[in-house]
């Protein structure tokens, strides 16, 4: 009796955090903005936190269904926009909601949260890894922009060229690489214990 009482409450607070958001928001001043950028500039905002919410979401999906983890899209994307909710109210923005993604995705499935948990974790190091790989991807587009009067031949090439093998050589150390590998996560096996 007392989980439909708490989903009613759930459900009674957002109606009433909804009404307060929509007194406060001025629509006419929104509109204003919208026709300014234009709905070209709209659709392409909407595009952007689209795909920042489901890349990730996506990445997480493939590295759950790589470790049997027998778990559906939705699913994944329903945990995915919990965890970010939960992300947003709290103090460290980006890591918070991932006890919630653990916790559902175990009670969904029926698997144990450590192997849960180690997804999550290869999921955030590859989050890092893509954004450490643009931001040395900017820094040598900048200094091709600022050595352009120098020898075009070796300088005007040698950030792309430096770029393409650091992603080989990330592909070749990473891209292989299970979380079973890593030892996060004990999958049965062989068991060198005696005793």
């Amino acid at each position: 009796m007392r989980k439909p009482v708490l989903i009613l409450l759930l459900f009674l607070v957002g109606v009433a955090a909804l009404v307060v958001l929509f007194h406060l928001i001025d629509f006419s001043k929104a509109l204003d903005q919208i026709r300014r950028i234009g709905y070209l500039g709209s659709a392409l905002i909407i595009l952007n936190i689209g795909v920042t919410f489901l890349a990730p979401a996506a990445g997480w999906h493939l590295l759950m269904r790589a470790e049997g983890i027998p778990i559906r899209l939705g699913q994944t994307a329903t945990s995915g926009l919990m965890g970010h909710a939960f992300n947003l109210i709290t103090p460290m923005m980006y890591l918070g909601g991932e006890p919630i993604r653990t916790f559902h995705v175990a009670h969904l499935c029926g698997v144990s949260k450590q192997r849960v948990l180690a997804t999550i974790i290869v999921n955030k190091f590859q989050e890092l890894a893509g954004l450490a790989l643009f931001l040395v991807a900017y820094a040598f587009r900048v200094i091709d922009l600022l050595w352009l009067r120098l020898d075009e031949t070796v300088v005007r090439h040698l950030p792309s060229k430096v770029l393409g093998i650091m992603v080989l050589l990330l592909y070749l150390r990473v891209g292989r690489w299970s979380v079973a590998d890593a030892g996060l996560v004990d999958l049965g096996g062989d068991d060198d214990r005696v005793g």
